[in-house]
């Protein structure tokens, strides 16, 4: 988890450089450093065994089991912070090629399979909608009564990356076009009865990126919430589709 900023970091200088700076070995570069930590994040699961599944509602045949004691919820922490990473990742990997693409520089990345339930790559390890949903039916546990402080706490972030995934999910190739399938269910997580009035302030200082050249810091409402989130992950190349909202 701690490399993944070092990732979104070049992306970024990528973006912000001149021509003659990002170069094709920038972007290179950057598709390797993502390849070698998929291989590492991979390791880290086999060693993981059949732990990284106990939360899994994939892996459940009904419902997903209760935390027993305070050795279960290490387990828990962890597999939120396996499907965080494992959504920057992927998406990483998808927009560094394509804006790679789109500079004229040759890839060799698999293309991601983003997928919904219905759809059969849905279960692919490489899809972050998948991770996504596993966040999102796994995070009740946390806010059992018996759960403690702690738990709510450390589920937060893998709250927020799920939610700020699934608020453009619809912008990223899902192979069953399933947009409207992901937004009902982003709507239906924040109905949830634990989330309350604490999703709303925690998604608004979430998404309070540095928008210069746009008034989306201001903008309120659920739809600032979403051009927000667009720009988070997409950057300048955002860019022309903010530009639809601008005063």
């Amino acid at each position: 988890m701690v490399q993944i900023p070092g990732l979104l970091e070049e992306l970024d200088i990528i973006r912000a450089s001149t021509i003659e700076k990002g170069s094709p070995q920038a972007w290179e570069n950057l598709l390797e450093n993502c390849s070698r930590l998929e291989r590492q994040l991979l390791a880290w699961r086999i060693t993981m065994g059949d732990d990284i599944g106990t939360y899994d509602y994939t892996q459940s045949d009904s419902t997903i089991p209760l935390p027993e004691d305070d050795r279960d919820y290490p387990v828990l922490h962890m597999s939120f912070f396996y499907w965080s990473c494992s959504i920057i990742l992927y998406t990483t990997i998808h927009i560094a090629a394509n804006e790679a693409i789109q500079n004229q520089v040759k890839t060799h990345c698999s293309p991601i399979p983003f997928s919904s339930p219905e759809h059969p790559n849905y279960h692919d390890e490489r899809n972050p909608t998948l991770h996504a949903h596993r966040i999102i039916h796994a995070l009740p546990l946390s806010y059992k009564p018996h759960a403690g402080g702690y738990a709510a706490l450390s589920s937060t972030f893998p709250l927020g990356m799920a939610v700020r995934y699934l608020l453009v999910a619809h912008l990223f190739p899902h192979k069953d076009n399933s947009a409207d399938t992901e937004y009902e269910f982003l709507q239906q997580t924040l109905s949830q009865p634990f989330m309350g009035a604490y999703i709303a302030r925690f998604i608004n200082h979430l998404h309070k990126v540095d928008t210069p050249t746009t008034p989306l810091k201001e903008m309120p409402g659920w739809h600032g919430t979403e051009l927000r989130a667009m720009r988070w992950w997409f950057g300048p190349c955002a860019e022309i589709e903010l530009g639809k909202y601008r005063d």
